[in-house]
């Protein structure tokens, strides 16, 4: 964490040194920019991981998987002014969540539930441990039905504004703010399909471009959005 701070730091203080440098706003003779990048950590993987927003029951034999790919996004802006882009930006993620039965945890809690109700033998507990004990047996197959795959896949428009604080011939200091639709495409455990739609936001306070006066690649952080925390990509101007 330390590391990621100290970087950032050092970031905004080069940015400031190209800024106190060179008091001219490099502005190319274009009005489009059109580009394309991928990206980690996205405000769909906190949508979609079930360990935030849920609780597991530690007494099922239960466990959920989560994997994701990249980000990947496509975008268009229109130059307003030579500071202010006007664009959208559409991205695509897949998420999936394996639910898998573990037959081992399931072995060792019958096991424990075993040995515990045989200590406890001819004592007010017995009856407790035996109803316990019942009970985990009976829901064998109602939690193996619980087990299967869940899929999102999603696609995310976002209406979004670029602000382009330090622009040089090779570099470029910028951030982007909007609020979109992100439509869910769902798969659950049960082969049922059905579609969700929620907002979703775009903040990403941290935006570097590198690289020739109109092809150049770019790097954000510091972001909350559908393209991730960390997110890189190529863009052109025209």
């Amino acid at each position: 964490m330390r590391k990621a701070i100290l970087l950032v730091a050092i970031l905004l203080n080069a940015i400031s040194v190209f800024a106190r440098g060179n008091k001219l706003f490099y502005d190319p003779n274009t009005k489009h920019e059109i580009g394309a990048g991928i990206g980690h950590l996205t405000f769909t993987n906190i949508l979609d991981s079930p360990n935030i927003f849920s609780c597991d029951d530690d007494e099922k034999p239960i466990k959920k998987e989560y994997s994701y790919t990249p980000a990947f996004n496509v975008h268009y802006y229109y130059k307003l002014h030579k500071r202010v882009k006007l664009g959208m930006d559409i991205t695509w993620q897949k998420n999936k969540t394996d639910i898998v039965f573990s037959t081992s945890y399931y072995n060792n809690y019958i096991n424990n539930l075993t040995k515990k109700l045989e200590d406890t033998r001819g004592t007010i507990y017995e009856e407790y441990f035996q109803k316990e004990l019942e009970f985990y047996k009976n829901h064998y197959d109602q939690w193996q039905k619980e087990c299967g795959t869940k899929t999102y896949n999603h696609l995310i428009l976002v209406p979004q504004i670029k602000l382009t604080w330090v622009s040089r011939e090779h570099f470029a200091f910028y951030q982007r703010y909007g609020i979109g639709l992100n439509l869910g495409f769902i798969k659950d455990i049960d082969d049922e399909k059905y579609t969700e739609a929620c907002p979703v936001p775009c903040v990403a306070f941290l935006g570097l471009e590198f690289g020739g006066k109109k092809l150049r690649g770019y790097f954000e952080t510091i972001e909350l959005s559908a393209q991730g925390l960390f997110h890189a990509g190529i863009k052109y101007d025209f």
